[in-house]
């Protein structure tokens, strides 16, 4: 699957996942903390 992709010439490729599952997360993520990423803290 990812030879015809790299064979094409496009640059960059992240990753590869099957349809429909690109929006597959966990909270962790390519070993990103989502919740930590994706959230400010407010100390009043």
């Amino acid at each position: 699957m990812i030879r015809p992709l790299i064979a094409s010439g496009v640059k960059g490729i992240d990753r590869v996942v099957p349809v429909g599952k690109t929006m597959d997360f966990d909270l962790f993520w390519d070993g990103y903390n989502l919740s930590e990423r994706l959230t400010r803290t407010v100390v009043l």
